[in-house]
């Protein structure tokens, strides 16, 4: 429970000023507190808009994005690669490799996963992709390097190779500007090194390199 307590501190018998009591030159008289305190009346928060937000469908930031990727390069989507070899390779590591050689500051490369043309296409389509490239790789043998020296003379003079020499291969490629049968690009290129896998690598890193010069010239 509160309470207030008043004190006086002064006392005076003199008459006050009559202008104290008159009233104010403008004065008007307030109707409602609202008018007095100049409060908004609930009508007036009726004329109040609200903050415009975004519908949808509108032309506003509707969070879509052309034929170029999220960060305005280039978006390059690549095939799974088809061996037509009987060596026995990786596909998606490779795959994955020649993605990696593509990506870079102004170009995108994706995995598609369709196999047929119409099929990827769509997807390509539907992944904002700009070119789609196909790639199979077309030759992979292992060169005999044959001996010098057998048995223990040629390990002892480092010239038996076990008949183990590098691997040779070469992929063919083509790039397709997406919804186009006509390439922008059809080669070949190679690759000659230590194991069909690095060999392969080789010549995948030389294709991502062709690659992104045709895309970067549209």
């Amino acid at each position: 429970m509160s309470s207030n307590t008043k004190e006086v501190i002064e006392l005076s018998r003199q008459p006050q000023d009559a202008a104290l009591f008159e009233v104010p030159a403008g004065y008007t008289e307030a109707k409602s507190t609202q008018e007095l305190y100049g409060a908004p009346s609930m009508g007036d928060f009726g004329a109040v808009e609200n903050p415009t937000r975004p519908q949808s469908g509108a032309s506003g930031n509707t969070g879509t994005i052309g034929t170029t990727s999220a960060r305005g390069g280039i978006r390059v989507g690549v095939v799974a690669i088809n061996n037509k070899t009987d060596h026995a390779v990786s596909g998606e590591a490779l795959r994955a490799r020649l993605i990696g050689e593509i990506n870079g500051s102004s170009v995108e490369a994706i995995p598609l996963n369709s196999t047929s043309p119409p099929a990827t296409d769509a997807e390509a389509k539907a992944k904002r992709c700009d070119f789609i490239l196909y790639t199979d790789i077309s030759a992979l043998k292992t060169a005999s390097a044959g001996k010098k020296f057998g048995g223990m003379l040629g390990r002892a003079v480092g010239t038996d190779t076990g008949g183990m020499g590098k691997s040779e291969s070469r992929v063919d490629f083509k790039l397709f500007p997406t919804g186009s049968t006509v390439a922008t690009l059809n080669t070949s290129a190679t690759g000659k090194e230590e194991g069909d896998e690095a060999s392969v690598g080789a010549a995948l890193e030389r294709e991502g390199q062709a690659v992104t010069a045709a895309v970067r010239k549209h």
